[in-house]
């Protein structure tokens, strides 16, 4: 009796993702649906980016920086009267050796790119998995039901 109706209920399965037709996505392309899609693994990828992007602008704290100012000063004095007078500043920067901290920074934000990467390939691999898994089985059952189908036809045959 269980059997007749867990063949009955698979015939009566009509969703689109079961018809026959409508899955045109190929176990192949599974990788690159993952990459485009996934909200997760394109959130791994933003934050790899990021920790890529981190690691260039420490690089870029070692390069000396200059600046200039100009404009006017105004005074004034409690009586109402006063004077302008202009003013320019000069400013050059650079970083100094400071006891191997730049280094070690450096080294740390390295370590994670490594971290970031691996994280995403893990969730990818994890994603890739699951959506191979569901392929599988709504494969199976896709050729369950054609079997079925096949079967109730050939017995609708024999009956006539």
């Amino acid at each position: 009796m269980r059997v007749c109706l867990s063949f009955l209920f698979l015939t009566m399965i009509s969703s689109a993702a079961l018809a026959e037709d409508s899955l045109s996505i190929g176990y192949v392309d599974l990788p690159a649906l993952i990459r485009k899609n996934n909200k997760s693994v394109l959130s791994a990828s933003e934050g790899l980016s990021a920790a890529r992007a981190r690691t260039s602008s420490l690089d870029r704290t070692f390069y000396p920086k200059a600046g200039i100012e100009a404009g006017l000063a105004e005074r004034k004095e409690a009586n109402g009267s006063g004077e302008t007078a202009p003013f320019w500043k000069l400013d050059l920067q650079a970083n100094l050796y400071r006891g191997g901290r730049d280094k070690l920074a450096s080294l740390s934000r390295e370590s994670q790119v490594i971290i970031k990467d691996m994280d995403k390939q893990t969730l990818f691999r994890s994603e890739l998995m699951k959506a191979k898994t569901d392929y599988i089985r709504l494969e199976s059952i896709r050729r369950e039901k054609k079997l079925t189908r096949d079967s109730m036809d050939d017995f609708d045959g024999l009956k006539a």
